[in-house]
């Protein structure tokens, strides 16, 4: 008797039970829901948790309930893409529907990384179509070497989250190198007291002076500086002088940019 053509396998047919990419898929799609919520300021736990709820809950369900291993596999993959698309939509909601220009501007300096996602996003939905519904792995020529990585769309969507926020890293450390801080942001105020013992042995300050030199990071002004020290403005001035002519530089501008460099 002729052979019969080989079955079709899965994911779920030959891998791992649905529960342990569920669980892993949830704590970044979580993350990835919460981020853009977080940045947006909102706050309303309805919207930063319920979707990723939902998106657990059809994908366990379709696991459940849908024999069709096709489209098991199918529908699953699809959900999360239905999901970061979901987000991308409420982030184009946000910057339409924004107050505050300065916000909206932000947002719009990453619109080529937003596009691209959107993009990229589609993609993995076409990709799907493809290799879950359309595909048939038993075509493939005895010997023929394939490509084990079957989410090339996925992996390039990683990249460009992974660009963007590099690009966002790198355009915000060459600010800080170039202009002081301003205001008393917890984050920034960590970031010196980590950095500025060092700094400090490196260049033999002071106890005084390393006081000094942490308040002028922080972008206060000589007069500012002395009502936080209790210290006169003339005696400040003394103490920045003497930072700037340890540390080498003729401004503060210079000594920002060489203490963020460090």
């Amino acid at each position: 008797m002729p052979c019969s053509k080989p079955p079709r396998f899965t994911m779920w047919d030959t891998l791992i039970p649905p529960s342990s990419p569920a669980a892993g898929r949830s704590s970044f799609l979580g993350s990835a829901r919460r981020t853009p919520c977080r940045y947006c300021r909102e706050e309303r736990p309805v919207v930063r948790f319920a979707p990723v709820a939902l998106w657990a809950a059809l994908s366990l369900a379709a696991y459940q309930f849908i024999e069709n291993p096709q489209w098991r596999e199918f529908i699953y993959y699809n959900l999360r893409a239905v999901l970061q698309l979901a987000c991308y939509g409420l982030l184009a909601w946000w910057y339409t529907h924004s107050p505050d220009p300065e916000r909206r501007s932000i947002m719009k300096s990453h619109r080529t990384a937003f596009f691209w996602a959107i993009g990229l996003t589609c993609g993995i939905i076409l990709e799907n179509v493809y290799v879950q519904l359309i595909f048939d792995p038993g075509s493939i020529p005895r010997g023929m070497w394939v490509l084990a990585e079957r989410s090339p769309m996925e992996n390039l969507l990683f990249i460009c989250y992974g660009l963007a926020v590099l690009r966002g890293a790198s355009v915000s450390l060459q600010l800080r190198a170039r202009e002081l801080p301003e205001g008393d942001d917890p984050l920034l105020a960590e970031s010196i007291d980590r950095l500025l013992p060092l700094y400090s042995r490196t260049y033999d300050l002071s106890k005084r002076e390393e006081e000094v030199l942490r308040h002028a990071l922080m972008g206060k002004d000589n007069q500012n500086i002395a009502s936080a020290l209790t210290l006169s403005a003339g005696t400040v001035k003394v103490h920045m002088h003497n930072i700037l002519e340890k540390t080498g530089h003729a401004n503060r501008a210079e000594l920002a940019a060489d203490f963020w460099e460090r």
